[in-house]
């Protein structure tokens, strides 16, 4: 395996995970334990589709106290402590000039994760001078046919990860 090109995508929770590495590959309380520490836990080019990338407004909105919050799932259960667990797990925290190229794609019609979540992260990566495309898919939701259908979408995804990992003689 080349570690020098390795890309990530991820939809949902999976895009959540994809921006997470993306942005926090390089700093050391996020980097990989394992059999080979001398490998980098950076990647070169993240595909997030539709992922929360900012989850400190969502759970200030969902009531942290809620048994059944999904993000307060995701950070180990209810409470008013969620706040800065929720900044330390979200992708916008991390942002720096030197994150990988990002590919990012929402529906303008998602209910459950907000088109805003990727405008925001698209705008921090922007300001921080790294290369990012937003594309907006009218009409779709959280996951829906344009996604998951062999179309557009996946044929930018393949461009983006041909222009960002093939090897260049």
């Amino acid at each position: 395996m080349d570690g020098q090109r390795v890309g990530v995508w991820g939809a949902s929770a999976g895009g959540h995970l994809a921006a997470l590495v993306g942005t926090a590959g390089d700093k050391k309380e996020w980097d990989a334990k394992g059999p080979h520490p001398e490998i980098s836990s950076r990647v070169q080019a993240v595909v997030d589709w539709f992922g929360p990338t900012d989850l400190v407004p969502m759970v200030r909105a969902a009531n942290p106290g809620k048994k059944d919050n999904p993000v307060a799932l995701l950070l180990g259960g209810p409470g008013e402590h969620l706040v800065e667990k929720a900044r330390q797990a979200s992708p916008v925290t991390y942002v720096s000039s030197d994150d990988p190229p990002f590919l990012i794609q929402h529906g303008d019609a998602d209910r459950l994760v907000p088109l805003a979540q990727s405008r925001a992260l698209a705008d921090k990566l922007r300001g921080a001078g790294v290369e990012v495309t937003l594309v907006t898919i009218p009409g779709a939701g959280h996951g829906d046919a344009p996604f998951r259908a062999e179309g557009k979408t996946i044929a930018q995804v393949a461009e983006f990860f041909e222009r960002h990992l093939k090897k260049r003689n």
